[in-house]
């Protein structure tokens, strides 16, 4: 129930307030205004410091929002925390009502939170609550009693209605003062007069059960018969005795535990136990009810939406369509024909004066009929295109063929789409014939063709087309050297097909890389055949003049006048006798090379070695190798040396060449009187000239005898004399 009219009186004056309007506000969109009929008549000069319009039940915060359009010097107020606009300054009540009658609702989010919201008009010294029909007030008074608040309410009126300590009965009227007011303070209860017995004993419940007050608590056995309580934690105690009255107190650190009630003595406590003033209540003491407010109803709909996205706008084939409108919770939709030419029963609509297209409109409202929503769309209904696809009756299709589309219907509007082997060949409009290039053969050889008028469309489809099947040949290398084979490769673009090959030299051959070998130098034609395996045996043949050829391989031959050779006479002279070449590279296995035809070597390493001749011609080669052996021939020793020599090699008499091996190496060197004065084996190792004893030997002649080996194993003996100078 919406009360629509308030009456307030001070001393000789008096106001009313008139919505002039018995339905609650409808709210279907962004904003709705919710008093743009309101008036107020005053009656002498009430004192008015403003108006308060404030949300009194359901009050979704971050949601929900008044807003003013047009204020004009009048101070506005909106605080998001307790939901509640304030209008001031003015002094004239006529700015009042210009600004109540701009305001709208709004909700700020999208998926609006649906339900009823109440909205009371007031004056804006205290809070209406319309559960309670109550005002509500809270007065900040530092350390003030229990007994002096009483007091102080009690001899407190607004507007004729006896003020008193607020009583809280319900968890609505608890959860209105902690949003509304703030207070923190007194309240009505009190178990002064029995302990443990929590009674109200302020304002109409002050007055029940013979004046002792409604009970609604027992102490160790809690809310009396139900009655609503908001105790906090372990509360009441009665710590130290005398906590006989009844506060709400908050916590800086606690905030669930704050808006509680806790039991304190008359004078209060301390530190957040302080009374900071007492929460007063006007209202159900008097016989008479006044009426010092308004009230309306906002309802927050459900909105309705259309959603057309899954609509079938286009209906080809048929001259009926079940329109697809996505569900939205209970929203209802009914469809209709702008131009009234469809039929529509439902969401079936019907085109009788086929083909063209049909607008129409889809009307939307929520489940209780207050929000409504309209959309306009388009049906399209046309037939689907019909023919038959022709091509010409050649067997084995060999570089194009033609392809037509026949059609009872006027086709020249239509788009054809030609696709072949799943590439576009033509597109366009009209296109009802079409010469197919097969160009590089697909395969498999389907011709596909998409004919669409009005948006419908048809596909028609001839597969497997008979076509010769493309070819190519290649060979991996076309030059190559008796008796070297030839790697060939045919390709197209068909599966299962088989290949016939003609070599050019009276040999064949099959499948896709065949190898051949030529017997005869030369230059060969190579044609294949390529056959599809089906009952069409579809062909294709190639032919490559000169394809390959099989290049003639040179002899390479040498003689050398002398295959073993000594060290200082080490020149070999080498006589080419190759066939079929005109280039040579002479390899003399001492890393030295040639490119004479016949070239002579000097080689000043003894070892053996191996010669190495490749022949050329302009495509192949050849390679021939021979071995020979450089030998050692006998030292060539010093006539004398000097142990005391400036030059180190000087002062030893050393006798060694390349070629000789320690095993087997006896030195003997002896004195004119046959006396053994040095003497090595197994061991290259040269004469200091120092004798057996240790001591230098005396100048003079000595007589060496040396037996030692080569490196080819030959045993070796020289001798000789040694001077020994100083």
């Amino acid at each position: 129930m919406i009360v629509f009219v308030g009456i307030a009186k001070g001393e000789g004056a008096s106001f009313s307030i008139n919505l002039n309007n018995n339905n609650p506000i409808q709210f279907c969109a962004t904003s709705v205004s919710i008093a743009e009929f309101i008036s107020i008549v005053t009656v002498g000069t009430p004192n008015i410091n403003g108006f308060k319009i404030s949300f009194s039940e359901g009050y979704k915060l971050n949601e929900d929002e008044l807003v003013v359009l047009s204020h004009g010097t009048l101070r506005v107020n909106w605080s998001a925390s307790t939901g509640a606009l304030e209008l001031t300054g003015g002094t004239a009540i006529q700015d009042y009502v210009t600004a109540i009658r701009s305001i709208q609702y709004k909700n700020l989010v999208s998926n609006p939170t649906l339900g009823i919201r109440k909205i009371t008009i007031s004056l804006n010294d205290a809070d209406y609550l319309p559960e309670t029909s109550h005002f509500y007030r809270f007065v900040e008074k530092l350390n003030l009693s229990w007994s002096a608040a009483r007091a102080e309410a009690m001899s407190t009126n607004y507007y004729g209605l006896q003020g008193y300590l607020a009583t809280v009965t319900s968890i609505g009227e608890n959860d209105f003062i902690k949003l509304k007011t703030k207070g923190v303070g007194w309240i009505g209860a009190s178990d002064d007069a029995v302990e443990g017995e929590w009674r109200w004993v302020t304002g109409p419940e002050g007055k029940e059960d013979g004046n002792k007050g409604l009970l609604f608590y027992i102490t160790g056995s809690g809310p009396y018969q139900g009655s609503y309580t908001n105790w906090n934690t372990g509360e009441p105690n009665n710590v130290g005795s005398g906590e006989d009255y009844a506060h709400i107190t908050v916590f800086s650190n606690n905030p669930s535990g704050s808006y509680k009630w806790n039991d304190l003595p008359d004078s209060g406590g301390k530190d957040e136990y302080t009374s900071k003033g007492y929460l007063i209540e006007f209202g159900g003491m008097e016989i008479a009810s006044l009426h010092l407010s308004a009230t309306l109803e906002l309802h927050v709909n459900e909105i309705p939406i259309i959603d057309l996205t899954k609509i079938e706008t286009l209906i080809c084939g048929d001259r009926f369509t079940t329109v697809n409108i996505a569900p939205n919770g209970t929203t209802k939709f009914t469809l209709s024909s702008i131009d009234n030419k469809a039929q529509v029963i439902g969401l079936k609509v019907t085109a009788p004066g086929g083909d063209g297209i049909y607008p129409m409109l889809c009307k939307a409202s929520n489940s209780n009929n207050t929000c409504f929503l309209e959309k306009p769309f388009s049906l399209s209904f046309y037939k689907i295109p019909h023919g038959k696809l022709n091509i010409d009756k050649g067997i084995c299709k060999k570089y194009s063929f033609d392809a037509s589309f026949t059609s009872i219907a006027d086709l020249s509007k239509a788009r054809f789409t030609w696709i072949f082997g799943g590439e576009i060949i033509a597109d366009g409009i009209g296109l009802i014939k079409q010469n197919i290039p097969l160009g590089i053969r697909p395969s498999p050889a389907n011709l596909e063709m998409k004919v669409e008028e009005n948006g419908c469309s048809n596909n028609y489809e001839i597969k497997d087309i008979p076509v010769d099947p493309t070819l190519s040949v290649a060979v991996i290398n076309p030059i190559r050297c008796q008796p070297e084979a030839f790697e060939f490769l045919a390709m197209n673009t068909e599966t299962g097909v088989s290949y016939d090959w003609d070599f050019g030299d009276g040999k064949m051959g099959t499948g896709q890389k065949p190898t051949h070998t030529y017997e005869n130098a030369g230059k060969y034609d190579v044609r294949v055949t390529v056959v599809t395996n089906d009952i069409k045996e579809c062909t294709n043949t190639a032919l490559v003049k000169e394809m390959v050829f099989a290049a003639p391989l040179p002899d390479a031959a040498f003689i050398m006048d002398n295959n073993v050779v000594y060290k200082g006479k080490a020149t070999v002279n080498f006589s080419n006798r190759s066939s079929g070449s005109g280039s040579y590279l002479w390899n003399f296995g001492d890393e030295s090379t040639s490119d004479l035809e016949n070239p002579s070597h000097n080689y000043a390493v003894t070892g053996y070695r191996t010669v190495l001749l490749k022949a050329y011609n302009e495509y192949c080669s050849d390679t021939v190798s021979h071995q020979l052996l450089v030998a050692f021939d006998k030292l060539f020793p010093p006539d004398g040396f000097s142990p005391n020599a400036p030059d180190i090699a000087d002062q030893e008499f050393l006798l060694n060449a390349e070629g000789i091996i320690p095993e087997g190496y006896h030195l003997t060197v002896l004195s004119r009187w046959n006396d053994v004065v040095f003497e090595v084996r197994e061991e290259i190792k040269g004469w200091d000239g120092r004798m057996v004893n240790g001591t230098f030997a005396p100048a003079g002649a000595y007589v060496w005898i040396l037996n030692y080996t080569d490196f080819l194993g030959r045993k070796h003996q020289q001798n000789g004399t040694i001077t020994v100078v100083y």
